[in-house]
């Protein structure tokens, strides 16, 4: 704070007060308010109920501790990629893996897997994991499975029991991961 307030002096006053505690009011200030912001933001995120909110609180989460972290001087975690800062998000708001009926319950998460499968299927219904991932992004560019507590999708894909699975080896990479939606009990 200025020792007096600068509303009350005359422009010139006030801006020669503001030149000269100016600098040492935003070096004190920033570092707390990014600190409470921080801290604030990451306390909310286990009350969010909704998968949006939570990250949208973990991004910011995040974010704050960037401009931490720039302020400070430690610029390396400030110059980094969107995709870094998705995953330092992600981290920020790690919480545990919903339950199984928590997961098939949540109607705009099915729903957003299933459209995502259907729309890369192939004829018989299969998708790769990846281009269902990508038709996710497409369909929503906030989804990302750590707001459920998973690491990646085909954990999650793997923990809603909604899709059947399986490996094929093509060569002498990776095997590629297939989903299937499973047919809802009674059909």
């Amino acid at each position: 704070m200025l020792p007096f307030d600068a509303r009350t002096l005359p422009a010139e006053l006030a801006e020669a007060a503001i030149d000269v505690h100016g600098p040492h009011i935003v070096a004190t200030r920033i570092p707390k308010l990014a600190d409470a912001l921080n801290a604030g933001l990451a306390a909310s995120i286990r009350y969010a109920t909704d998968p949006a909110n939570r990250k949208a609180l973990a991004v910011g989460t995040a974010m704050s501790a960037e401009i931490g972290d720039a302020w400070q001087g430690r610029l390396h975690t400030f110059l980094t990629t969107a995709k870094d800062l998705e995953k330092a998000a992600a981290q920020a708001g790690e919480h545990e893996p919903w339950p199984i009926d928590r997961l098939q319950h949540n109607t705009a998460l099915v729903t957003l897997l299933r459209d995502a499968v259907t729309r890369v299927a192939d004829q018989d219904g299969w998708a790769s994991m990846a281009q269902t991932g990508s038709a996710i992004r497409e369909l929503d560019r906030t989804f990302f499975p750590q707001s459920y507590g998973y690491p990646s999708l085909t954990r999650l894909i793997y923990a809603t029991e909604l899709f059947r699975t399986r490996k094929i080896n093509h060569n002498q990479g990776a095997p590629t991961v297939y989903i299937k939606a499973k047919r809802p009990q009674g059909h």
